[in-house]
């Protein structure tokens, strides 16, 4: 497809009252495209990202639930060089984990969000000099940066990993299947109102469509398929001997 004429089309079709889009099977596309085509229509395209950001808690919770283990006593590991993404993110689990580290910010970077993090949280950020020597550490790992297989080689076996890059990873054999979206099914009722879509969406559709009626059970999105938060904790999480 030709992405310049695509968009000089699109162009044609917007409106002032247009504040954002969805592309189908826009999540197959790199972020510099995503940016790309932001860019040359001045507008925002629905990516998801707050949406995802937003149900981290409810999956941390319920996920350590069925674990049957202390969320507050797990390390969170973000691999993410932008600042105010990284603030969203700690804001909404700062409640229900108590150690948090951050990788990808520029020095200048570090300072300031460990000082707001500490002042809005009470929690104080870990800057590791080498990040691959205590990756192993980590149960949490929420990542938004490409580029970061050397750290996703280091990690333990079972760890819980939200990869919300637009990067395509290698397979990483014997590991829990990455995360890369969320899935939200509608209501009936909702469903009957949005029939040129399916009943189970995307976190970026969910996001352009604002919808307010769905099924309160975020589905984990991995390797292609979609799982409950059990099915998913059950299948790649747990492990005998565990207990």
């Amino acid at each position: 497809m030709d992405l310049d004429k695509y968009l000089k089309g699109v162009k044609k079709i917007l409106t002032e009252d247009i504040n954002g889009i969805y592309i189908e099977g826009q999540e197959d596309l790199s972020r510099n495209i995503l940016n790309y085509i932001e860019d040359s229509l001045s507008i925002k395209v629905f990516n998801g990202e707050d949406i995802k950001i937003k149900y981290l808690p409810i999956i941390l919770k319920k996920a350590y639930r069925i674990l049957k283990e202390n969320l507050e006593e797990k390390e969170v590991l973000i691999l993410d060089d932008n600042i105010d993404r990284i603030k969203k993110t700690i804001e909404e689990i700062s409640n229900y984990v108590g150690y948090i580290t951050v990788v990808g910010l520029k020095e200048e970077e570090q300072n300031h969000l460990y000082d707001y993090i500490l002042e809005e949280t009470g929690i104080s950020i870990f800057y590791p000099l080498n990040i691959e020597k205590i990756a192993v550490n980590y149960s949490i790992v929420i990542n938004f940066m490409d580029n970061v297989d050397h750290i996703f080689n280091k990690l333990r076996r079972y760890v819980l990993v939200f990869d919300f890059s637009q990067e395509k990873h290698k397979d990483f054999k014997n590991r829990p299947p990455l995360i890369r979206d969320l899935f939200f099914i509608l209501n009936s009722s909702e469903g009957e109102n949005c029939n040129f879509i399916s009943t189970k969406v995307s976190s970026s559709l969910f996001s352009a469509l604002s919808i307010s009626q769905y099924k309160d059970d975020v589905l984990l999105y991995a390797e292609g398929k979609c799982y409950s938060i059990r099915n998913y904790v059950d299948n790649f999480i747990k492990f005998i001997g565990r207990f």
